[in-house]
């Protein structure tokens, strides 16, 4: 049984604030929904960041060796104690004296303003319950720490696809913790971070597009005499591969082609994990140039599928 629980509370809810600081007491970390958020901003962010990652002008904006603001290639960075750079790229915005891409509109600099103000709540939470003996060692109210600082970082980050040629140690972010007093990450399109469990095993962080994770980092750590954890975590690479996307959901496998497959390819699947599931139609599917195929199927408890053919392969997670 895991009792290593990172819980997900609602932004809204009277006692949001006490389960948040008892969520980071006892992990490290926590996650928010049902916040002020707007989603319709940060759409417009993710579709930005997209268009800048997969440009070439993003190479203009390389990162300042001694500022650290700009753009990160990929492979720039590793953890400490891990030779492999991580499998991503990312963008450092300082406001107000970093650079911010003159393709990017200020609906960024928008939706990083409202970070800042969950943050100024979230250690206004953090300041309430802590115990006095704890709180006795903060040398300044938390929320007074970030006021006007000119090093509160907004850091996009982008996981490219994988191609199926990286390294075989390299993963999309190493084990590691974070330096900053906490960390508010809004939560990306696709699960993969997971947290170190007191028992030394890997825990998935819930997670749906638009919610806030947060997690304390070394300086809150630090100045709470470890009170409040700095948990290792890390991102692991999806278990989709290639250059198709497949989607479960209840009842059915759906393959959506990316990049046209061929007239007649074969498809088929096989189960290759837990739990149980069985296939309507046995053998392959015939795909003869269509946009997607779907095959009806039964499932019980959580699983993987994995999906073949002559001509590609990838990997998913029933859930």
């Amino acid at each position: 049984m895991n009792d290593f629980n990172v819980d997900v509370i609602d932004f809204k809810s009277t006692n949001a604030a006490k389960l948040l600081t008892s969520s980071l007491k006892n992990t490290g970390f926590a996650v928010l929904k049902n916040h002020d958020l707007n989603i319709d901003l940060i759409n417009s962010v993710y579709s930005e960041w997209s268009s800048f990652f997969d440009s070439n002008y993003k190479f203009n904006y390389k990162f300042d060796l001694i500022k650290q603001d700009g753009y990160f290639p990929m492979r720039s960075e590793n953890a400490v104690g891990y030779s492999t750079k991580d499998l991503k790229e990312f963008y450092h915005i300082y406001y107000p004296w970093g650079r911010v891409p003159e393709e990017i509109s200020d609906k960024t600099i928008k939706l990083r303003h409202e970070l800042v103000d969950i943050a100024t709540i979230v250690l206004t939470w953090i300041d309430d319950n802590t115990p006095d003996d704890i709180k006795n060692n903060f040398s300044m109210p938390l929320k007074d720490m970030i006021v006007n600082s000119k090093t509160n970082l907004l850091r996009i980050i982008h996981y490219p696809p994988l191609k199926g040629n990286e390294d075989e140690n390299a993963v999309r972010a190493a084990a590691h913790g974070d330096i900053n007093l906490i960390t508010i990450l809004l939560s990306g399109s696709q699960p993969g971070l997971q947290v170190l469990g007191t028992n030394k095993k890997w825990i998935d962080v819930a997670t749906n597009k638009g919610w806030l994770i947060i997690n304390s980092g070394d300086m809150l750590n630090k100045c709470s005499n470890n009170y409040y954890p700095s948990t290792i975590h890390r991102v692991i690479n999806p278990p989709e591969m290639g250059k198709y996307l497949i989607n479960a959901n209840a009842g059915a496998i759906s393959v959506q082609l990316k990049d046209g497959l061929p007239i007649g390819s074969q498809f088929s699947v096989v189960h290759g994990g837990s739990g149980t599931l069985n296939i309507a139609r046995s053998g392959s599917e015939t795909i003869n140039g269509a946009v997607s195929v779907t095959m009806s199927v039964q499932y019980a408890g959580a699983g993987f599928y994995k999906a073949t053919s002559t001509e590609w392969y990838a990997v998913g997670a029933v859930t």
